[in-house]
């Protein structure tokens, strides 16, 4: 189930890194493969790991968005990031390479536009997140706006019927000096 709604990601995620030549995109399934013991899963299937040049195996935690994973990439790419330091000519053992890689070095500011690229996937992805919130306020301010405004009209309505009454009874009740006539009278 997850892996197969995060295939979109990982597409994005390596159409962006694809001008990286020295960092591969992989996939492994390990209900097909078992995965070699070096790998400690810690958040659970689908586990996302990114091999650093010393060989170690850093387990990505964070937020499966194309923003995310590329910033983690690009965190932990060696510098300058190169065919020979990252990766050795073919992917290991049980994994399938998802990219082809011919160019060996990127630029700093190929990185740096990488990065950017990555980050305007996040703000992109914030900002529609932050409208849809937007929108949901609004929505419920024009909830609240209707209700409010029924309310005042069931108030504008009761004061009438109240401001009725009280004039009503202004003239069922003899004004002072009726009453006087009608004390003298008795």
């Amino acid at each position: 189930g997850h892996c197969k709604v995060l295939i979109p990601t990982y597409a994005a995620v390596a159409e962006v890194m694809k001008e990286v030549e020295s960092v591969t995109i992989a996939k492994c399934d390990v209900t097909k493969n078992d995965p070699p013991p070096m790998f400690q899963i810690q958040t659970g299937l689908p586990a996302i790991f990114f091999k650093t040049a010393d060989g170690r195996l850093l387990e990505f935690t964070g937020d499966r968005t194309v923003g995310a994973l590329v910033e983690f990439i690009l965190q932990h790419a060696a510098r300058p990031i190169g065919r020979s330091l990252l990766r050795p000519q073919s992917p290991p053992w049980g994994f399938e390479e998802l990219e082809d890689e011919t160019q060996d070095f990127v630029s700093h500011e190929e990185l740096q536009d990488m990065l950017h690229s990555g980050r305007v996937v996040v703000q992109k992805a914030e900002y529609m997140r932050t409208v849809e919130a937007l929108k949901d306020i609004m929505r419920g301010q024009e909830t609240a706006i209707a209700s409010l405004t029924r309310r005042v009209t069931e108030l504008e309505d009761t004061l009438k019927v109240v401001l009725e009454q009280t004039q009503q009874s202004a003239r069922l009740r003899p004004d002072k000096s009726d009453r006087a006539e009608v004390a003298d009278e008795l």
